[in-house]
């Protein structure tokens, strides 16, 4: 996995911001892995998060429930943007010349999530 100042594609910023202003990561190698997934969105986010069952295709001005607390995006879906309101405002673009493969967000609870467009999204939840 290369380290989290790396660039991603589909990410507005020329560099990730650190874990405590937000995460945005690469996952690809395990993407396909959501035992992993959680694993990682639990070290980044520390909280016990369960991944979603399945994928969710985002709609226009779509507002994301505060619960989610960490986002998969699958860049290579239908052009869209993720975007996160917080402290700083974090930007994933996704379409089909963006590339391939999977970025996971971090999303704090004070910070609010709007969707542009139709990413393919699977959301991360608190475990009850």
């Amino acid at each position: 996995m290369p380290p989290p100042t790396d660039k991603i594609p589909g990410v507005a910023s020329a560099e990730l911001p650190s874990i405590g202003e937000g995460q945005i990561i690469r996952v690809d190698e395990i993407a396909l892995n959501d035992r992993k997934l959680e694993e990682k969105a639990k070290e980044l986010s520390g909280e016990d998060l369960i991944i979603d069952a399945q994928e969710t295709i985002g709609k226009p001005f779509q507002r994301i429930d505060r619960p989610v607390r960490a986002i998969l995006i699958r860049i290579h879906s239908d052009t869209g943007l993720i975007r996160i309101y917080g402290r700083s405002i974090r930007v994933v673009a996704t379409g089909p010349d963006r590339g391939v493969g999977f970025a996971m967000a971090v999303v704090r609870p004070d910070e609010d999530t709007i969707v542009h467009g139709h990413p393919s999204m699977r959301f991360f939840h608190q475990r009850r």
